[in-house]
């Protein structure tokens, strides 16, 4: 029995190395067939109105399907913006917008797993797919979906500066309970500013990303403790 499963996973990590090589290989040769950044137009930011009384006090906050605040990255704790790079995307600085690497280990750990558990996506690739590729497209598993992701990462990387890009992506990304962008995401759960985080806090609101809905700390508190300290650990 051991044998057979040892083979299993013999086979599964050969077909996932020939699965990334392939990815490579196939972007590289088919770079030029596919579109071009320009071709697309990015989703505006939709934000979060507030309405204050004559003595300047906040007497309602109006929105629609999403709460959003926007930031600049100056107005957001260091902790968080190091708490999301360790967990999302710990290259963040080091790469071109695709981390070939990430995307490798991933493979190897989700054979180890005989199951699909890690994703390669960068910081970049996220949010291209967030503001780049339409609503109904962005859950349909494809190598083509994948490959354009990533070439439109590549190209959003030529244009833009990381910490551009680093906060474009932190006021966007869902955090759950309807927060969008992480300043609605520390009034949501911490009824303070981003620039006012703790390292534990910031800990908690990145773990979040991954899976806004398991993660969720108003839906299952020790759940989203335990994803918090897998944070702090890489942070």
């Amino acid at each position: 029995m051991r044998i057979a499963v040892v083979g299993l996973v013999s086979v599964f990590l050969a077909s996932v190395v020939a699965l990334v090589g392939t990815f490579a290989y196939t972007y590289a040769h088919v770079a030029e067939d596919l579109p071009e950044l320009d071709q697309y137009s990015a989703t505006e930011l939709a934000q979060t109105s507030v309405v204050y009384d004559s003595t300047g006090n906040v007497v309602d906050e109006l929105h629609g399907v999403q709460n959003r605040f926007v930031v600049g990255l100056d107005e957001i704790d260091p902790t968080l913006r190091d708490a999301v790079i360790a967990i999302e995307d710990h290259r963040f600085y080091e790469h071109r917008g695709v981390d070939f690497e990430a995307i490798g280990r991933a493979a190897g750990e989700n054979a180890a797993s005989l199951s699909v558990r890690q994703g390669g996506s960068t910081i970049t690739q996220q949010l291209v797919k967030n503001t780049y590729i339409a609503q109904e497209q962005r859950q349909i598993p494809s190598l083509q979906r994948k490959m354009t992701e990533a070439s439109l990462a590549w190209q959003y990387e030529e244009e833009h500066e990381k910490d551009e890009i680093l906060e474009q992506y932190l006021n966007t990304v869902y955090f759950g309970a309807n927060a969008y962008g992480i300043e609605a995401a520390a009034l949501t759960y911490y009824d303070k500013e981003a620039t006012d985080l703790t390292l534990p806090e910031s800990a908690l609101l990145a773990g979040i990303i991954n899976l806004p809905g398991t993660y969720d700390p108003f839906n299952d508190p020790e759940r989203a403790r335990t994803r918090r300290d897998v944070v702090l650990d890489r942070t």
